[in-house]
């Protein structure tokens, strides 16, 4: 396996979304020979990553549930002001997909 290590950051970034769960642009890496080359990048967040850790997991799961059972503004995850059966559908949907 070739580790590739990046050398620059997000501030090469060509856009971000406006909820900032998306990022793309190009950015300097250096392969396992040290050799750098440019390389195009889209990162995703996956919504249901509720900790924001880059990891879904039971953390995600345990957070938004707690918000969801105690009627939380945090437990909108469809974000229409109502915090419902369809928020626990939305955010279940996006749990399964995974990152």
């Amino acid at each position: 396996m070739m580790e590739i290590r990046t050398v620059g950051s997000f501030a090469s970034a060509l856009a971000v979304s406006g909820d900032g769960r998306t990022v793309v642009g190009s950015d300097t890496v250096i392969d396992g020979n040290g050799n750098g080359y440019e390389q195009a990048f889209r990162w995703v967040s996956n919504l249901a990553d509720v900790n924001g850790d880059g990891f879904l997991n039971a953390d995600d799961f345990d957070q938004f549930a707690a918000a969801f059972e105690s009627g939380d503004p945090a437990g909108d995850f469809n974000h229409d002001s109502f915090v419902n059966g369809d928020d626990y559908d939305a955010f279940a949907e996006a749990f399964e997909a995974g990152c």
